[in-house]
């Protein structure tokens, strides 16, 4: 029977898609799935993967591999920008959230801001809570500009560039970089620019607008690198594990942290034998020590999980997800959530816990 309303189809039936259906009419928000209903998650939200109108949504982070994430476990908020989705790049920044009141994946696409691009760096400033982006690679070029991203929960955020002065590093994409709060400065470096894996090691005074060339230690450094797994260590310094450089993917263990305006390196040395050697994994320090997922080495994908305790270089496995270029974020609850990335045929990567 065709129809217009729920009231062409007498009591107790629904009008869905111009035709009567049995069963009462549905209740959006309620958390039953009813007539004319794919989901229900009990809000009125879109972009969690069921839409305001009860209609499962697909998911908008499908496919997204080597994209760049600022996380507050304070907030139980980020931001997720660039990667690749389907063979293109994307331009979209997605809110992500764990706060219980925003919706877990909203994306906001059409933003005046930079180009596209994969494997850029975002650095949260914790001061002002805004995240700033550098570098990355577009389609036909390798970045090396700023850009400020401002939240405006619960609407989009915006983009500012910022216009630096003075010297500046060169291109680069897969590059390490972190917050320095004692000098309140983005600290950049490694990666790989053009057809070169660059050394050197720069502070950004994001008030200032100006770069500035850090001095490195004579002897004992990582060597140069891209697409390393980089974690924060809560205290102003930087974990680096791993990464790809000229001829190998390395599997070592480095704290990275600034001192003036003079790079510090120390390595952990690793037992009994280091983890993988891996490149485009994720690394999250936790109250429990490190958590190295994902990635991949020599040619597959790892399907492991690595416990690191880096005051005594002692580590366990376990196995996780298999996926390479995911984003890793440390909840409030303690665990680590690993998700999206590359796994073996597919590209979807639905969020995964990990257990410090």
């Amino acid at each position: 029977v065709k129809c217009a309303a729920d009231a062409d189809c007498g009591l107790g039936n629904a009008c869905v898609g111009y035709a009567c259906k049995a069963g009462k009419a549905a209740v959006c928000g309620n958390k039953a799935i009813e007539v004319g209903e794919t989901c229900d998650d009990g809000n009125g939200a879109d972009g969690d993967g069921c839409s305001g109108k009860c209609l499962a949504e697909t998911p908008p982070l499908g496919g997204l591999i080597d994209a760049a994430m600022a996380y507050d476990a304070a907030t139980g908020i980020g931001w997720i920008v660039g990667g690749e989705l389907a063979y293109q790049l994307n331009d979209a920044v997605v809110r992500y959230s764990e706060d219980g009141k925003l919706a877990p994946f909203t994306p906001f696409a059409g933003l005046v801001g930079p180009p596209a691009r994969a494997r850029a760096s975002l650095v949260r400033d914790p001061k002002s809570g805004h995240a700033l982006l550098f570098g990355g690679e577009g389609y036909y070029q390798v970045f090396n500009d700023v850009w400020r991203l401002v939240p405006n929960n619960p609407g989009a955020p915006s983009w500012q560039a910022v216009a630096t002065k003075g010297p500046q590093p060169g291109e680069r994409m897969g590059a390490v970089a972190f917050w320095h709060a004692g000098s309140g400065r983005m600290v950049v470096g490694l990666g790989e620019g053009y057809y070169k894996l660059p050394e050197d090691w720069w502070a950004l005074d994001p008030v200032a607008k100006t770069w500035k060339l850090l001095t490195l230690p004579p002897l004992g450094g990582p060597l140069p690198r891209k697409a390393a797994a980089v974690a924060d260590d809560g205290t102003g310094g930087a974990w680096i594990y791993g990464g790809q450089g000229y001829y190998e993917v390395f599997a070592d263990l480095w704290h990275v942290t600034v001192v003036g305006d003079a790079v510090k390196f120390a390595q952990v040395q690793l037992a009994p034998t280091a983890p993988l050697p891996l490149t485009r994994g994720c690394l999250v320090q936790t109250a429990k020590g490190l958590v190295l997922a994902g990635g991949e080495t020599f040619y597959r994908l790892s399907d492991e999980v690595f416990r690191i305790d880096p005051g005594s270089g002692k580590w366990t496995t376990g196995k996780g997800p298999v996926t390479a270029g995911p984003v890793c974020s440390l909840r409030a609850d303690g665990n680590v959530v690993v998700q999206l990335g590359q796994g073996y045929y597919q590209w979807t990567q639905a969020p995964g816990l990990v257990a410090p």
